[in-house]
């Protein structure tokens, strides 16, 4: 019976996916590999081209999965607008990054379109970054995504570049096998009770036959000072910080709500592959934990929903098979999920002004334009910041965040507000302490980080 309605589902499932490929063949633009360029898509370190006789724009952004496609949007742009633009993007790995940018600006090469993530890089940048408070499309992104840049005067000092949520992401197959209903979670008693109904079922071996690989609920990274900063803190924090911003200007740390993120932490240890010895979890980091994912034998990660396309990488068949799930958090009445942005475009500051009004032009039409707002949800793959012209991007998790986002079932990222190297050196540090050293409690993970926030 069960195996049934499995199949049932699965080829509703089908169905829907069929559906959503012949709505982006009728709405998404198709741009032709034919089409004339007028945009350069330059390798590191390679220098920005220019042409006599037109606008010469300069970008510099990260390395994403994205670079070709957004080559091909400043190909789009350039054939529907009036202006002469040429644009040129060099693309530098995330890790050189910053250090690149600062170089360059440092050094007076004219960089016109850049990006930035996290609030120390806000402040290093800040002289370079235009305000674009004049333009009233800029003010329509949607307000947690707008973490980092947010300015007492109203200045709009950087575009967000998508949305992307954190919140527990599960391989909606397994459950809808196992008959529990995880789209209906609200509470934390209620995710522990669907957790231990999926483990009994991994035990018994009922779900072998069809999950061979299924071995343990969740996977928890806890050598990964990366998850633990980008992910796990903003559970931690949720109920003390506002924004972003907030955190970034807080003199003093009081954590509230601190009882949240060591049950979240204790319930992802006891379902976890380390369960009998959590010192394991010391060996496992976040590429490992999305391959258990991807692989089958998790059903369930805490993780970003950034993370979608790595998990198609690692296994394409998982496309359509996975849907997201906020966070029970105590004293909050609903559970949440974590929105935010995962960098921000800038337009320099220092530019020309036909340079910088065409790189502000260009993230415009980019957002708010038809033809330019379905290229980047269609092509790009990314959900929306502005969510008024936002395109459908036929992808599951981003129409969950957007009902999340309608139920205000969402809280605002923090982690990229943080000061520099505390998430990292004190925050990580004392989780990684909580799970390893057995008389330690939460109490003493929550004093020492309130304590390493103060002695800044």
């Amino acid at each position: 019976m069960l195996l049934s309605s499995y199949i049932i589902r699965s080829v509703l499932t089908l169905l829907s996916v069929i559906s959503v490929f012949i709505t982006s063949i009728i709405y998404n633009p198709i741009i032709s590999d034919s089409t004339q360029s007028n945009s350069v898509l330059l390798q590191e370190n390679e220098l920005p081209v220019t042409r006599s006789g037109n606008t010469a724009i300069n970008a510099l952004i990260y390395r994403t999965n994205s670079v070709f496609e957004l080559s091909k949007a400043y190909e789009l742009y350039t054939s529907e607008s009036s202006k002469d633009i040429t644009f040129s993007m060099q693309t530098i790995n995330e890790t050189d990054y910053f250090f690149t940018l600062r170089s360059k600006l440092l050094s007076g090469e004219r960089v016109d379109l850049f990006t930035f993530s996290h609030r120390s890089e806000f402040d290093s940048l800040r002289e370079y970054i235009k305000d674009l408070s004049g333009n009233e499309w800029a003010h329509n992104a949607y307000g947690a995504s707008a973490g980092i840049t947010a300015n007492e005067e109203g200045a709009i000092l950087g575009v967000p570049y998508s949305l992307e949520t954190v919140g527990f992401i599960i391989n909606q197959d397994i459950f809808d096998y196992a008959e529990i209903p995880m789209l209906e979670i609200r509470s934390l008693d209620d995710l522990t009770n669907a957790f231990l109904k999926l483990n009994e079922k991994i035990i018994s071996g009922e779900l072998s036959e069809i999950f061979p690989e299924l071995e343990a609920i969740t996977e928890f990274p806890a050598l990964d000072k990366n998850f633990l900063e980008r992910c796990f803190s903003d559970i931690i924090l949720s109920g003390t910080f506002k924004s972003a911003g907030d955190a970034a200007f807080m003199p003093s740390l009081s954590i509230a709500e601190t009882q949240s993120g060591e049950e979240i932490l204790k319930l992802m240890m006891r379902f976890s592959s380390s369960r009998n010895d959590w010192g394991r979890s010391m060996g496992v980091t976040n590429n490992m934990q999305l391959e258990s994912f991807s692989n089958g034998r998790v059903a369930v990660i805490l993780q970003n929903t950034g993370s979608y396309n790595r998990i198609l990488d690692l296994n394409p068949s998982m496309k359509g098979r996975v849907s997201l799930i906020p966070v029970p958090l105590i004293d909050f009445e609903t559970p949440a999920v974590y929105t935010g942005a995962p960098f921000y475009w800038a337009v320099n500051a220092s530019s020309g002004e036909k340079e910088a009004d065409g790189a502000v032009d260009f993230l415009k039409w980019l957002y708010t334009s038809d033809s330019g707002a379905a290229y980047f949800s269609g092509e790009i793959k990314e959900l929306s910041p502005f969510l008024y012209s936002a395109h459908d991007t036929g992808i599951v998790l981003h129409r969950q965040i957007l009902s999340y986002i309608r139920a205000d079932m969402c809280l605002p990222q923090i982690h990229n507000g943080l000061p520099g190297g505390w998430a990292r050196n004190v925050l990580s540090v004392n989780i990684q302490n909580y799970i390893t050293e057995r008389d330690t409690t939460w109490q003493d993970v929550i004093a020492s980080c309130e304590a390493g926030w103060n002695a800044d």
